[in-house]
Order: C-alpha cells, then structure tokens, then sequence
C-alpha cells in the first residue's frame, strides 16, 4: 500500500463496507489509461465514495454508470470542450480529452470543483494533481500524486481549492457511494 494511502486510512479510517476489487489489467485494457498505484490502493481500501459528503471520488466501474470514472470523465471533458472560452486559459493549455496525454476526472463537488489527473506523462506515477473550481473560474495545479493531494488537503498542509469555506473538517469520513446513495434517498423521503 502506499504511503500517502496508508496516512488516508489513519485521517479517515475506511469503512467496513468500502472497498472495492477491481481487475485492473481488464480495465487498462478497456480504457486504454493505466491508473496511478496510489488510486489502486485508495479504490482497493475505500472504493468509490464521498469525503464528508462533498467530495465525490469516481472507481472505474463500467458496470456502473452513476460512478464509472472514466465515463464520466469522458462527459465532462467533452462538456468543456463546449465550454472552452470561458474556461481559465491555464486549464486550456491541456487537452481537453479524457486520456492519457489530457485531463481525467477522479472526484466532484455539488459546487461544480472538479479533480483531474494531469496525464501529461506515459508513467501514471508522474502525473498531477488540476482542480477546477467552476465557482471562482480558476484552475489550480498541485506537483503531487492523487493520494497526497488528498491527505494534504485534508491535513490543511495545503490550503484546499474547494468553494466550501467548511471543507475540510476536522475529523474528515468517507462513506463509500452505496450507502451515501442510500442516505440520500432517506434524505429525500
């Protein structure tokens, strides 16, 4: 497991119901995207799921299209591509598809923040961390890997790109996407 996923499962202890196994070999051939070890080991302790009911993090999961990230990472990417001059022109100097060589989407916000890869390299372990912020109109890049952005994040060791003034909290907790969906629809009752 790797470190800054090691340091996640101590910030935010994984529930019993999370995680996910995943045939990893199948889907990078499927995709044509390898994925960094560090999402491995994330998806493999959590699986998909939400930080503090903000942050929604995607699995690859074709099965399933409500958190299938390359789906809806391949959405979103052509969404902006329509979008494209009112985007912050930092963001733009990336390819606007959803493979390697582009951006690819890993996590959300209900305030439209959205998590890419920057996957400007063939070496999954060397891509970094974009986040847009659809509220400020700005693009932010961060030198780091998946897992250390978030544990970074969420340690206040870098100040967080989030439009929530309140995320994130102190104790941060990860509900895995079943029982998130399950609360919403108790929620909606």
């Amino acid at each position: 497991m790797s470190t800054h996923v090691a340091v996640l499962g101590r910030l935010m202890p994984p529930s019993a119901e999370g995680g996910a196994v995943v045939d990893w070999e199948r889907l990078e051939r499927e995709y044509r995207i390898p994925f960094p070890s560090d999402f491995r080991d994330f998806i493999g302790l959590y699986g998909a799921g939400v930080v503090d009911g903000y942050l929604s993090i995607s699995a690859p999961d074709p099965a399933n299209p409500r958190i299938d990230l390359f789906r809806g990472s391949q959405v979103l990417v052509a969404t902006l591509r329509g979008v494209r001059e009112t985007l912050p022109e930092n963001m733009c100097r990336h390819p606007l598809q959803s493979r390697v060589g582009g951006i690819i989407r890993w996590a959300a916000n209900e305030d439209g923040d959205l998590c890419f890869w920057i996957s400007d390299s063939d070496d999954p372990e060397q891509w970094r961390v974009g986040v847009y912020s659809r509220n400020f109109n700005d693009w932010h890049e961060y030198d780091c890997g998946f897992a250390e952005f978030l544990v970074q994040v969420l340690t206040g060791a870098l100040e967080s790109p989030f439009s929530r003034s309140d995320f994130p909290p102190e104790s941060p907790c990860f509900t895995p996407w079943r029982t998130h969906l399950d609360e919403l629809l108790v929620e909606g009752t």
